[in-house]
């Protein structure tokens, strides 16, 4: 339980300013080390009077080390939101989890609550750019999805996904952009895992491609990926191997995500399916709403539909249904 209130602590530190969200496609603004006075992106009035204050407290000593107590004292270090960082107490599913173990699940054995708590921190790193010379960004990042079984006897984490990622962005040229609306061509690799053994271990590594799109208000990412070989278990204990063989016959083999702005509302739609249309046709939907709170910067209502395969990784071919309740800390488009 202390290792989960860690978490959830570090996921309500995250609802800083450092998380409005930017695209990568633009150039990175300066950071904070900055004259005196200068005033801080993004920040709150409490936010900037902190942040003077403590300045004020702070000693002066070369122009290296001001540089580095400003970045600290403004959390500043050029980390930015990812995908929507979240925290929903209530997700309730339309049917029980089943408990695995490291011998597999066990028949008859299912957590007490078909509701339980779920929440996302994911956060992203501008490594270059324009090194190249073609305006594109080198970024690394990270996603984690906890299912906690909060109302459960001792409230255990269900399952955690772990998945860090590099990336590129390529920005296409104005005739492109202007003529057909695409922004920009990604290629990245990617790696997503559970963290466990035995026959509850899953994780995958792909490459994959996407384009990513704008007609006005609304948005468009489309991915394709290619799920990088593993060798075959020897037995289904065998600590080396592929954990899920299947796992593309249920997560596919790409997705596509419209997002809209509407006002200060968003809606997000993913869809993703394995195109097997002749038998064996598998995919899943998910719906998201988000809306500020009132006197509250970089803080949202935020309402997620889910039904189909690949959930998570422990249940990726197990259909659930669930919808979800809560706030989210960051938007994003792509």
């Amino acid at each position: 339980m202390n290792d989960a209130l860690k978490v959830l602590l570090l996921l309500l530190c995250l609802n800083l300013p450092l998380l409005a969200g930017t695209a990568e496609l633009e150039q990175p603004q300066p950071a904070v080390s900055q004259p005196q006075g200068t005033a801080l992106p993004h920040r709150s009035d409490e936010d900037r009077r902190m942040y003077h204050f403590i300045l004020k407290k702070i000693d002066k000593t070369d122009e290296d080390a001001d540089a580095f107590i400003r970045r600290y004292i403004s959390s500043d270090f050029g980390l930015y939101a990812y995908r929507p960082n979240y925290f929903l107490p209530f997700a309730y599913a339309s049917a029980p989890y089943p408990i695995w173990s490291e011998t597999g699940a066990t028949a008859g054995q299912e957590y007490e609550k078909k509701y339980e708590t779920e929440f996302q921190i994911s956060l992203k790193k501008l490594l270059s750019f324009d090194l190249f010379g073609l305006n594109e960004a080198i970024v690394a990042a990270y996603t984690q999805k906890v299912w906690w079984q909060l109302y459960s006897g001792s409230a255990p984490f269900r399952e955690t996904n772990y998945e860090p990622e590099i990336f590129v962005t390529f920005p296409t040229s104005e005739y492109v952009d202007r003529h057909s609306g695409l922004k920009g061509v990604r290629f990245g690799f990617a790696h997503e895992s559970n963290g466990r053994g035995g026959l509850q271990s899953r994780s995958w590594n792909r490459l994959y491609i996407g384009t990513l799109w704008q007609f006005g208000n609304l948005f468009a990412s489309i991915r394709g990926w290619y799920r990088l070989p593993e060798s075959a278990k020897t037995s289904p204990t065998d600590t080396e191997g592929d954990d899920n063989p299947d796992l593309t016959h249920y997560l596919g083999y790409g997705d596509v995500t419209l997002s809209y702005l509407a006002g200060k509302h968003q809606v997000s739609l993913l869809l993703r399916d394995n195109l097997h249309f002749r038998g064996g046709n598998r995919g899943a939907a998910m719906l998201d709403w988000s809306y500020p709170l009132p006197y509250a910067e970089h803080t949202f209502w935020y309402v997620k539909l889910f039904s189909g395969y690949g959930e998570s990784l422990i249940d990726y071919n197990r259909y659930v249904s669930k919808a979800a309740f809560g706030l989210s800390f960051s938007r994003g488009i792509f």
